[in-house]
């Protein structure tokens, strides 16, 4: 798919492709009649489609569509949408996008990647903590709008840091894998009938997202994958260790060695511990079941307020 030199919709100019993963295609571009940069998220799709399969395609596009939409106008902390269509290339490539705000910055997962580069010191707690903050109230907004919603695909190359009103924003873009709950409790989530396994990172996978037999996912899955995320930004390695599905599994459902800051050699304090413990609990139902609940708790235990979480093992 090659849309540089392509007017879509008679007014976003696509200038440069800037990004390609399994599932899409981003361009950089600019409106035409505000002379502002865009962003063109284009889903890649096989060339042979009949009407029926397009319809459902663009289908799950309107749904993200909705969600960002919804979401975008409640929070800075989700990117915004613009616009969604579809287009036929000149080489009769049927194409369907969505249009977004341009952010300057970069992924969380290559800042991460640049401090290991320039040799960095360790992110102290506070300083990840004030770093996701924006992201991880961004999931709230999301798990507190009725219906909720569920992300399902948290992970630093979903998250991007940029810059709003002169301070530094974590932008949550990606909605793609999400899952909408009329009852966001756990027992209409087990009760449901829903559709096939949404596809999702193995490095930032919760044990039912592995296997549905641990339960269903929801925004609790949101919390178990932000928790990762957390640990990582502290400890400047992936949380879960293994080199494929099967030992990334093993490693989110081992009871014996939660991946918390304490199980990558990082001093914290007990309750600052008790909270990841719970956060990244293998029983979906022992978790926080939203991510205001799990981040409220964190800043209680890191200032000594509230109630703290019982450690895994202790009485």
């Amino acid at each position: 798919m090659e849309l540089c030199g392509c007017t879509i919709a008679a007014r976003y100019a696509v200038t440069e492709m800037v990004a390609s993963d399994d599932r899409s295609i981003s361009y950089r571009g600019v409106h035409a009649e505000l002379g502002v940069p865009i962003a063109l998220k284009c889903l890649k799709s096989p060339r042979e489609l009949d009407p029926e399969e397009r319809e459902s395609l663009f289908a799950r596009l309107r749904a993200e569509a909705r969600i960002l939409h919804a979401l975008s106008g409640l929070t800075s902390g989700i990117v915004r949408l613009l616009d969604v269509g579809d287009m036929t290339t000149p080489r009769g490539l049927w194409v369907p996008y969505m249009v977004l705000e341009w952010l300057e910055g970069e992924t969380l997962s290559d800042h991460l990647r640049d401090r290991v580069e320039r040799g960095a010191p360790r992110m102290r707690l506070s300083e990840a903590v004030e770093l996701l903050e924006p992201a991880a109230r961004a999931l709230g907004v999301a798990h507190r709008h009725r219906p909720a919603v569920a992300n399902r695909a948290v992970k630093p190359d979903n998250l991007f840091l940029t810059h709003v009103g002169g301070r530094p924003v974590l932008k949550v873009l990606d909605f793609g894998n999400a899952k909408t709950m009329a009852d966001p409790s756990y027992a209409a989530a087990q009760n449901a009938t829903w559709g096939h396994p949404s596809a999702f990172t193995p490095s930032y996978g919760a044990p039912e997202q592995f296997n549905k037999r641990r339960g269903p996912t929801g925004t609790w899955t949101d919390v178990f994958a932000l928790a990762l995320i957390l640990v990582e930004v502290v400890s400047g390695e992936r949380a879960l260790d293994g080199d494929d599905p099967t030992q990334l599994y093993i490693a989110a459902a081992d009871p014996a060695a939660r991946p918390t800051l304490r199980q990558r050699g990082i001093e914290t304090s007990d309750r600052v511990e008790g909270v990841l413990q719970k956060a990244l609990a293998i029983d979906p139902r022992e978790r926080y079941p939203d991510a205001d609940t799990f981040w409220d708790s964190l800043h209680d235990a890191m200032t000594g307020r509230g109630r703290p979480s019982p450690l895994v093992g202790k009485s």
